[in-house]
């Protein structure tokens, strides 16, 4: 399987972490539990943001990007 990563927030950076809070795809949402996780990656020494991920199964362009 291959994969291609975007990122839309301007503060995310080059090697930050981000933990899903929500999974959204294929017209469904999925909630997820961080807190822990999110816990234990800041104790190692990395830069955590938690937030939604969006899901696509091709690049998204456009005006398309804009409304995710």
């Amino acid at each position: 399987m291959r994969g291609f990563a975007g990122a839309r927030d301007p503060s995310l950076e080059p090697g930050d972490v981000v933990v899903a809070s929500e999974v959204h795809g294929d017209g469904q949402k999925t909630s997820c539990v961080t807190d822990a996780l999110a816990e234990v990656l800041r104790a190692e020494g990395l830069r955590v943001k938690v937030g939604t991920i969006a899901s696509r199964d091709r690049i998204v362009r456009g005006e398309e990007r804009r409304t995710m």
